[in-house]
């Protein structure tokens, strides 16, 4: 008798035991699989993120790359003071701000505008001034003219 009570005790002792280590081995199972869900959560993220981030580094080689200086240390320039880079190559007598004005389809205020730019860069030269003459018919005025660095600009960049 006393042996199967014994047994019985043995028995019921390994079942309870065995019942800990399965629900012991249970909760390490789920916090397993939380901390998995957790970690794809985060990759998921990061790929994510690291998208964003090439996606931000091409956006911005491309700029460099728009804005980046020709070999002769210029920057590009846009496409309006190409023009007018280009319309002053081509007047050797240099051109007046209203005329280019009309050139371009521009308002007088733009052309000041970028003629500004252009000065600062040293792309232009200080304006020819100009008397005008009734006999001739000549208005005169000022008139700029492209300076030997926006000749060079226009020549290694622009092209003609």
């Amino acid at each position: 008798m006393l042996n199967m009570i014994e047994k019985l005790i043995n028995e019921h002792g390994s079942s309870t035991i065995l019942k800990e280590r399965i629900l012991l081995i249970s909760d390490k199972y789920d916090a397993l699989d939380e901390k998995l869900k957790m970690s794809d959560q985060k990759v998921e993220f990061l790929e994510r993120e690291n998208s964003f981030l090439k996606n931000k580094v091409d956006s911005l080689e491309s700029e460099i790359n728009a804005t980046l200086q020709s070999s002769s240390g210029t920057p590009k320039l846009d496409d309006v003071k190409n023009n007018i880079l280009k319309i002053l190559f081509s007047a050797s007598d240099g051109i007046s701000k209203e005329d280019m004005a009309n050139k371009l389809s521009l308002e007088i205020g733009v052309v000041n505008y970028h003629f500004d730019e252009l000065k600062d860069m040293n792309f232009l030269d200080f304006p020819r001034l100009v008397m005008g003459s009734a006999l001739t018919g000549n208005k005169g005025g000022q008139f700029q003219k492209i300076s030997q660095e926006g000749r060079k600009y226009v020549v290694e960049v622009v092209g003609t």
